[in-house]
């Protein structure tokens, strides 16, 4: 397989489109291609029966900053004295070992992903969760107008986010598909709060009658509402690749940041 830094190697016509999934706090299990019964994931799992799964793979850390940066520079988070989600937890009094001192943003002098194919002609953009500073280092376009953002994840009212997230996103591959992009797609789903699109939520609190009577008392109705918007993205963002005729040049991965958390 072809490294995604070595993409920048191939001739312009041969460079491929690359879509990047990331999504906040996703348990392995949480889908349906990896078990999951109750979470309706129809996209994710057709996205994995048609392309390569990796199941043996690890996160770099068990928190998003490290993970992240990480991810676009290629380098173990201990390289980049990047080990904990910035701004980190604080010291407490029962500590036997105080935190140690680290970065508080990916250095501007790394190079990024995005930052190596934007040099070689690359339409970039990041829609969605930043969390690595001030500086978005190779991304042209983003979610919040070429600037990191919030920095944690905001739900206003009934409004998705993740379909405000990807009806950017289906906006940016309209306006480059005549050349080669790369999209990154960073949901804050499935991130606490725990907090959906209340029809949705409806949709699974009436699927979950029918599994307390076999004892499945775990699932989370609302956690499924923001599972099925992260689905949605990924199938309306396949759609419209299909659409303009790019699937046969565009590389899609799909994963999570860290792994799921408890709620």
């Amino acid at each position: 397989a072809v490294g995604l830094f070595s993409l920048i190697s191939l001739k312009a016509e041969d460079r491929p489109n690359i879509v990047f999934f990331l999504v906040d706090d996703l348990g392995w299990s949480d889908v349906g291609c990896n078990g999951s019964p109750f979470y309706d994931t129809p996209h994710i799992d057709q996205l994995a029966a048609e392309g390569v799964r990796f199941t043996s793979a690890y996160a770099a850390c068990h928190v998003c900053s490290p993970t992240r940066a990480s991810i676009l520079t290629g380098k173990y988070p201990a390289t980049l004295n990047l080990t904990d989600w910035l701004n980190g937890r604080s010291d407490r009094p029962y500590q036997v070992l105080k935190n140690p001192d680290k970065a508080m943003a990916l250095d501007s002098a790394e190079t990024t992903l995005a930052e190596a194919l934007k040099k070689e002609g690359y339409a970039t953009a990041l829609f969605g969760k930043w969390h690595l500073g001030e500086d978005l280092q190779g991304f042209t376009v983003s979610s919040a107008n070429g600037k990191p953002g919030v920095v944690g994840k905001r739900f206003y009212g009934d409004i998705d986010v993740a379909e405000k997230l990807t009806d950017a996103a289906v906006q940016f591959i309209d306006q480059n598909k005549e050349k080669p992009f790369f999209l990154y797609v960073a949901h804050w789903d499935v991130h606490s709060p725990i907090r959906a699109r209340k029809s949705v939520v409806a949709k699974y609190k009436k699927k979950l009658e029918t599994y307390r009577d076999e004892g499945d008392w775990e699932w989370n109705p609302t956690y499924a509402a923001m599972l099925d918007a992260v689905d949605t993205s990924v199938g309306r963002i396949r759609a419209k690749i299909k659409q303009l005729g790019l699937d046969d040049n565009t590389l899609i991965i799909f994963t999570s940041d860290n792994g799921g958390a408890s709620f």
